[in-house]
This record gives C-alpha cells, structure tokens and sequence, in this order.
C-alpha cells in the first residue's frame, strides 16, 4: 500500500455536520461508479444506488425514524442489494453492499467531500414504500453526502494491530460483549408508532438513544 493511500484511509472519517451547498451530480456520478467497482458476492454486482436530493424525501426518512444527519447532509445515497442468495448465514448481500460503500466514502473522502454511512434508517418496508422499491431489493444503508461544515478531529483506533490480530487461532476469550436485548426491544416498539408520535418523542430519544459524536 502506498503512504498516500494509507495516509488516505487513516485520515477518513464519518461526518455529520455538512454545508447547504450540494454536491454537483458529475460528483455523485463518480462516487456511485466507483462503488459499482467494488467485489460483490460471485460476482453477481446486485447493488443500487438511489441519489436523495429531495428534501422531503430526507425529512419523511428521520420522521419514520431514521437519523438526524440524514437531514444535516445536502444529499445521500441509498443503497440497495438484491437479496439472491441461498448462503442465510453469512448474508452476502449485505457484504456485497458494505463493500460497494466503502469504495464510496472513501472516493469521497479523497475528493473532499464528507460522509456517513447510516444504518439507523426507518424499517425496510417504510422504506420501500417511500421509495417504491419493490420486495427482491433490500435498504441496506443511506449514505450521507456533502462537504464538511469544520475540520473533522482525529480519531484514533480504540485497539492496536498486534490486539486485532492472529494467526490459525482466536486467542482472545469468549466475552464479545453482550446483546442489548433491551434497546432492540425499545427500539421495534419506536418504529412501531405513528408518525405524529415519533415527531413528538424526536428530542427525547435523540438525548437519550443517540450517540453524539464530535465529528
């Protein structure tokens, strides 16, 4: 790997304070072919990018549920996977997806602009509806998309390489932290409620689920 490119990857960072000013479609055309480059499970390139410029698109998202940055960021990109294969443990098309956006975001990061790839989105068929996907193509995630309101602080990794990796053995003990059955439970019951409802809790279960971040 090359200094510039690992200097490249290192520096990205997910951003969720943005400019008003968008990002020229010639752009966003860029970003969504690279990421049609990216490996997808045998080779199936089963994935869609659908661009949101609509502000009342991106407002109905984060009322059924979805992130508050979905709003902050001029533009963001939906991404779909056809859910086609028969491997049910291993879930291809969400790693054929995970792939084709990392090819994204870091397009973007190299061209300036700021990203957030979001999985805290409304429930797949709300999305659907919105969008008028049909059944066989599943929302995998919305990436935010625009330029950076500030210069984003560095973060480092919360773990060194020699505390991430081995050789032929997990050497690392059995606790990989616990499920929080709570928050998923809490979390089925939100999207559960009426629009008119999540608009009326949006303050309170953004101070009291959301992570806040810096950046």
């Amino acid at each position: 790997m090359s200094e510039a490119m690992r200097i490249g990857i290192q520096s990205r960072r997910s951003i969720r304070q943005f400019t008003p000013e968008p990002v020229a479609p010639e752009l966003l055309r860029e970003l969504v072919d690279t990421a049609r480059w990216a490996p997808s499970h045998c080779n199936t390139q089963a994935i869609r990018f659908i661009v949101v410029d609509d502000p009342a698109l991106r407002r109905r998202l984060v009322e059924h549920g979805g992130a508050r940055v979905i709003e902050r960021a001029p533009q963001g990109i939906l991404v779909l996977a056809a859910d086609n294969s028969d491997n049910l443990d291993y879930r291809p098309h969400y790693q054929s997806a995970a792939s084709a956006i990392q090819n994204l975001c870091l397009y973007a990061h190299a061209h300036g602009l700021a990203t957030c790839w979001i999985i805290h989105l409304p429930r797949p068929r709300v999305i659907r509806r919105l969008f008028g996907i049909p059944r066989g193509w599943i929302p995998t995630a919305y990436v935010a998309v625009g330029r950076p309101s500030a210069e984003p602080r560095p973060v480092e990794r919360k773990f060194d390489l020699d505390e991430v990796l081995a050789f032929n053995r997990y050497p690392w003990g059995r606790d990989g932290g616990r499920k929080p059955y709570f928050r998923i439970v809490a979390r089925k019951l939100y999207y559960m409620l009426p629009v008119w409802l999540k608009r009326r809790l949006e303050e309170w279960v953004n101070r009291r689920f959301v992570r806040q971040f810096d950046n």
